[in-house]
């Protein structure tokens, strides 16, 4: 896994737009159990492309992991406005109730 994210990091280098490029960096520093900096590489990936669904995904769990579920929840409600399927509807509502929020479930 270091060398693929050898290898991540210099196509970042070599393209810092590149949000999918930023997704390959923050997938393998989650392997290489560093949540947080993979949370940070998730995020720079979706500031960069704010549609891109795989980013928000994997931070709004990232984020439900370690415990800071109104990060994950702020995600969840992207993409539950990316994403009009009831199955995100119902995602997002779960978060919700699980933070105590059953009012915005």
């Amino acid at each position: 896994t270091r060398v693929a994210l050898d290898e991540a990091r210099r196509a970042v280098a070599a393209d810092p737009a590149m949000a999918e490029a930023h997704v390959l960096v923050a997938l393998c520093l989650r392997e290489l159990s560093q949540p947080d900096a993979a949370a940070a590489e998730f995020q720079r990936a979706a500031d960069l492309a704010p549609g891109l669904v795989a980013a928000r995904e994997e931070l709004a769990s990232l984020h439900a992991d370690a415990g800071r579920r109104a990060e994950a929840i702020e995600q969840l409600q992207v993409l539950a406005a990316l994403d009009r399927r009831p199955a995100r509807q119902v995602e997002l509502g779960l978060a919700q109730a699980l933070a105590c929020q059953p009012d915005l479930a």
